[in-house]
């Protein structure tokens, strides 16, 4: 039987070490705390998955001008899950852990795109302010996030390939769809199969999460078990 994968990533500023804590297995360990303290956990495996929608940026766009021109070429969007294994991180501009795991997402979206696996950047908060979102976006296009670990700092510095792209569609929503997936925390990483249930989830980030997906994706293409749906769980929603 499949064990969902979880990891929580803890940045300890009061220490000059940063480091990753694999959690058991979920069916051993089901809650989570989350930052007001209360508990929750993630979907289970073989769950419905929650319908998702918003208004999505669709193209890798190197530079927008500004709010106004983000808000034109926003456009609405559902997301279909049906016969694609699809990819959900939820995720904000602020989040350090974020900002590494957005170009190991990038990577990812160009090795299985033809393999119908579509990956999204969910953002449930970054319209709120988007005239700091268009800064990110501008400013990412030119730098790179780098983990100081000695430290336990992320920071920036300016990307010798000048330019790059965020090519992920980003997604953003309304904060119904971050409680309908017990988003507490960023970054968190939904893997939904061909049937719409939850394959596996996972809160953070380590250093090994290109390969991590990599390999769960390629299990999922050749898996013939997931080809059938068997004892959904439903999630109401």
């Amino acid at each position: 039987m499949r064990k969902k994968i979880l990891f929580l990533f803890f940045v300890l500023l009061s220490v000059e070490a940063l480091y990753s804590v694999p959690l058991p297995p979920k069916k051993q360990q089901k809650e989570i705390k989350s930052q007001d303290g209360a508990l929750t956990e993630l979907l289970p495996d073989k769950s419905i998955a929650p319908r998702i929608n918003g208004r999505i940026l669709k193209k890798p766009y190197v530079h927008i001008q500004d709010e106004n021109q983000l808000d034109k070429i926003l456009e609405r969007h559902s997301v279909n899950y049906k016969n694609k294994i699809t990819v959900l991180l939820f995720w904000e501009s602020n989040c350090g852990f974020c900002q590494m795991i957005l170009p190991k997402l990038n990577s990812i979206s160009k090795k299985f795109k033809k393999s119908g696996v579509n990956v999204y950047a969910v953002n449930p908060n970054d319209l709120a302010n988007k005239a700091k979102f268009v800064n990110f976006l501008n400013v990412y296009s030119y730098t790179k996030p780098v983990l100081d670990e000695e430290n336990g700092k992320i920071f920036l510095e300016v990307d010798s390939l000048q330019k790059k792209k965020l090519e992920i569609p980003v997604l953003f929503v309304n904060q119904k769809a971050k409680k309908n997936f017990a988003v507490t925390a960023f970054p968190t990483t939904y893997v939904i199969d061909e049937e719409g249930l939850v394959y596996t989830a996972m809160i953070g980030f380590f250093q090994e999460y290109e390969e991590w997906l990599t390999l769960l994706i390629e299990n999922m293409l050749g898996d013939p078990i997931n080809k059938k749906s068997k004892n959904k769980i439903k999630i109401n929603k």
